[in-house]
């Protein structure tokens, strides 16, 4: 038994629907490209409590915070017995760096001006 190729085209499309996207297509991609409203520190900041708490009951280790030089996220692995740091995404360093740019970069911005 052989067997060969299936060599059909696709029917054609009216050049009107090449011309537009699908209804749903239309309303996905205005609802990805939609602006969000940048969220509030204060909200920012109770996202980070609840997520602490959630953590806290499934696992004792993980903290979530957020640097207030920077304004990153900061995410700490902690030994609850010593209580020290065992590991932080971004690292210190990271962040230290972080403010030294922002710095520079006012400092930059300041001599242009």
């Amino acid at each position: 038994m052989s067997i060969q190729a299936v060599r059909s085209n696709p029917p054609a499309l009216p050049s009107s629907a090449l011309d537009r996207p699908a209804p749903e297509a239309r309303a996905q991609s205005a609802a990805v490209t939609a602006p969000q409203a940048a969220p509030q520190p204060a909200q920012v900041e109770h996202a980070v409590q609840s997520a602490n708490q959630f953590l806290r009951q499934k696992s004792e280790n993980l903290e979530f915070s957020v640097d207030e030089g920077s304004g990153h996220t900061v995410t700490r692995l902690v030994d609850k017995e010593t209580n020290t740091v065992l590991r932080q995404i971004p690292s210190q360093e990271m962040l230290d760096i972080a403010r030294a740019l922002d710095r520079v970069q006012g400092l930059l911005l300041k001599l242009k001006a």
